[in-house]
């Protein structure tokens, strides 16, 4: 009798612009219960092999309507706007809070009253290839898949138990050739003959609040990595600028693809706690440009702990991934909440004009999942979370 066929799980991996194989090569072929996981992955524009598609996909975005087509059924719904989150049972969006290329804006979803998918929506710092993946400084991209790793692991989706340490101890090696290539000098983009102003420089300024960054020397830590922006020639041609806002994104015409005044409804938003970190930590803004301080969050919204209990898709308890010490106090300062006993959480509350006030004056916090807690673990370093715990933004200069 020829034996029973083992439960198959296939995995469609739709890269978005200039990213990486990275979670395509993070996926267990095999998962505990026997269940064969099939990978496929597809590239997105930007990621292609030939000149044009690097040209126009990377720094346009072109062809991204086509590749989302490709990706949810074009043959049977033949809409301008698909309606991808009315067929997902699951829906898992990180965004960007850096990226202000027009191209790239982010088509943040709504659950409408009819449906019921989980969906899931965080806020991250950086501009869309630290969030996705695709600068040298990986650390951002880091804490972005740990994220996504933990979402997809709460639906049963098993990952390589030690992936994390194998991409942290990659980008420790690149932050240590920072030093032995400090002499060289800066190249261009690769596309042309420009002379790029984001490579890394002789001696970088402090990448943080002066005792972390003292301590800890070349390697960035946990949520201060570099916030990268294009800016080759290529990237100069993409003018048009639009700046994030963080649950205050509106509805589309469907009609003309132009934006209406009335705010999107039930989006799931959260910001991740490496945002508040990193204010917290005097962590630097895009290419090294001064201290960050997020206008597009900071300009409206204000961080402030509550007494509340927030019902959360993944548990304080979830236990996969790598085994973690649970004496440690992973993420507590960065995490759900600084106190369990009375629940404490961090929120985001609105503190712009009335006119304009969106249905939603808070946005929770999310909370770490076991690979991001792993992750933090791994990198967190020196000094980071003990001034992070002390930042109570009482007195903090925010973005005017």
């Amino acid at each position: 009798m020829a034996p029973a066929m083992g439960k198959k799980r296939i995995i469609r991996a739709h890269c978005g612009p200039l990213e990486y194989l990275r979670i395509s090569h993070s996926f267990a072929l095999r998962c505990s219960d026997g269940t064969f996981q099939i990978i496929y992955y597809h590239h997105g524009v930007g990621s292609g092999k030939g000149i044009r598609d690097k040209l126009f996909g990377g720094a346009f975005g072109t062809g991204v309507a086509e590749n989302i087509q490709e990706a949810y059924a074009s043959e049977y719904l033949k809409s301008r706007f698909l309606r991808a989150l009315a067929s997902s049972e699951h829906a898992f969006h990180a965004l960007s809070l850096d990226e202000v290329r027009g191209p790239f804006s982010p088509t943040v979803w709504e659950r409408l009253p009819d449906e019921k998918s989980d969906l899931r929506q965080v806020w991250f710092p950086g501009d869309h290839s630290n969030v996705g993946g695709g600068h040298k400084d990986q650390g951002i991209a880091d804490i972005t898949l740990a994220w996504m790793m933990d979402q997809l692991a709460s639906i049963g989706v098993e990952f390589i138990p030690h992936i994390l340490d194998a991409l942290v101890q990659r980008r420790m090696d690149y932050y240590k050739s920072l030093g032995l290539n400090a002499n060289k000098k800066a190249i261009g983009c690769g596309l042309c003959y420009c002379k790029s102003s984001n490579m890394p420089m002789l001696k970088p300024p402090f990448w943080a609040e002066k005792s972390i960054h003292q301590a800890n020397d070349l390697v960035r830590l946990w949520s201060l990595h570099k916030i990268q922006s294009e800016s080759s020639c290529i990237h100069r041609f993409t003018l048009a600028k639009r700046r994030r806002t963080p649950r205050m994104c509106k509805k589309v015409d469907p009609s003309t693809g132009r934006d209406t005044d009335i705010y999107l409804e039930d989006t799931n938003e959260r910001i991740h706690s490496s945002v508040r970190v990193r204010l917290a930590c005097q962590g630097l803004a895009v290419n090294d440009d001064l201290v960050w301080n997020c206008p597009p969050l900071t300009k409206l919204w204000r961080p402030r702990q509550v007494a509340a209990d927030y019902l959360d898709p993944i548990s304080e308890q979830a236990a996969w991934g790598p085994p973690t010490n649970q004496s440690d106090k992973i993420g507590q300062p960065s995490g759900a909440s600084a106190a369990a006993d009375d629940r404490t959480r961090w929120v985001w509350e609105y503190a712009g004009p009335d006119v304009g006030k969106p249905p939603t004056t808070a946005i929770v916090e999310e909370n770490l999942g076991p690979f991001e807690k792993h992750l933090q673990k791994l990198s967190c370093g020196k000094g980071v979370l003990e001034k992070a715990a002390k930042e109570g933004f009482k007195n903090f200069k925010f973005s005017s």
